[in-house]
């Protein structure tokens, strides 16, 4: 957030209608509402689920409520230091709050980014993803490095975050490193750890994500090929096979693997004992409802997040006027449009994906 304004600028911004603003703390709290009853279901979730229900991609799904859930906890601060201009939390608070947001978000994007990853890995490359650890200690690996980088990245923030005495009685909460001083806030320091940080978060994040769907792409249409010849040869469909129609063919390797291996691998797996057989279809059937909604996880937080980070960018290096008159008004919509993602994912998850369907209705039903 920007604090640097005189008293001048403020009286030539946009006075926000009083009918806009009630709307706007209206749809902030309901986003609040819906983030944390939504995402406290999802980890709750995870926390009660069976074991053998818990695969990879359900402990980054609860990692990723957790990261949005915290980022959740920050935004009544970081509201109402916008509203008031003013830091009235103290000093610890100004240490805590605002670092930890920016934990959860790089949190939160390299969850996704991880997901996209590991969705490659299982549709492209199936046999070799069979051979990975197991999935709990995969996931505590995966999930331990993602935290530990986050918070490196964020450290100097936690450590250098101060209160300083504004013009008008105003404090603000800012990151000072050692010899910084207000009037040479940001500095070139700071804006280069700033600008690293939106590298790694938006920029890399995007980068992996495209990546790995143009792998999965491009491996779907190549097993579309191979699955029409088989299926000119084959005489009828398993079971297994009907239970698994119209998902994604990267994932038939595990249910049918003579789209991805040869004879001999497919008379190894028809020896399989039934027990591990529905064992590998429920993981399946998991792993599945978390691919098909992945695109919608995707693009809320592309629309949510990107365009305050763009603002944030273009406001931070002064491309932006502090003098500008709508610069008020449309950070505040903006950073209301980032709220909406840590909302709106758990009711993708409650809607697109049987297993937490499940639970929110248990939840909502009040039921054990």
């Amino acid at each position: 957030m920007n604090s640097n304004a005189t008293n001048g600028s403020i009286s030539e911004w946009y006075m926000e209608p009083f009918g806009a603003r009630v709307f706007r703390f209206f749809l902030v709290a309901l986003v609040l509402s819906a983030s944390l009853v939504g995402n406290a279901v999802v980890v709750h979730t995870a926390i009660t689920a069976r074991q053998q229900t818990k695969v990879f991609l359900y402990f980054l799904v609860a990692n990723l409520s957790i990261a949005e859930l915290i980022n959740t906890c920050t935004i009544p601060f970081l509201v109402v230091y916008d509203e008031l201009g003013t830091w009235y939390f103290g000093e610890f608070l100004c240490h805590i709050v605002s670092p930890l947001q920016v934990t959860a978000l790089l949190v939160t994007t390299s969850t996704i980014a991880a997901i996209a990853m590991y969705r490659c890995w299982f549709l492209a490359f199936p046999m070799i993803a069979q051979r990975l650890p197991s999935s709990r200690r995969l996931a505590l690996l995966v999930i331990t490095f993602i935290w530990f980088a986050s918070i490196v990245l964020v450290l100097p923030n936690f450590i250098y975050n101060t209160e300083v005495q504004g013009p008008h009685g105003h404090v603000w909460c800012l990151t000072l490193f050692t010899g910084d001083t207000i009037d040479t806030f940001p500095s070139t320091g700071l804006q280069v750890l700033s600008f690293l940080r939106i590298a790694i978060n938006f920029v890399v994040a995007v980068v992996l994500v495209t990546a790995s769907y143009l792998i999965v792409l491009y491996k779907v249409r190549a097993l579309g090929k191979r699955s029409r010849v088989y299926e000119h040869n084959s005489k009828g469909a398993s079971q297994t096979e009907r239970n698994v129609e119209g998902f994604e063919l990267g994932n038939m390797c595990h249910v049918n693997p003579a789209f991805c291996a040869d004879h001999d691998e497919q008379r190894s797996y028809e020896n399989t004992q039934s027990s591990e057989q529905q064992t590998i279809l429920n993981v399946t059937t998991f792993e599945a409802d978390i691919f098909n909604l992945f695109y919608a996880i995707v693009l809320i937080f592309i629309i949510g997040y990107y365009p305050y980070q763009i603002f944030y960018i273009l406001e931070y290096t002064g491309k932006i006027s502090i003098h500008w008159r709508y610069l008020k008004i449309t950070r505040k919509y903006l950073l209301l449009l980032a709220f909406f993602p840590s909302a709106l994912h758990p009711i993708c998850y409650g809607t697109m994906s049987n297993f937490y369907y499940k639970a929110f209705t248990k939840f909502i039903l009040c039921r054990n």
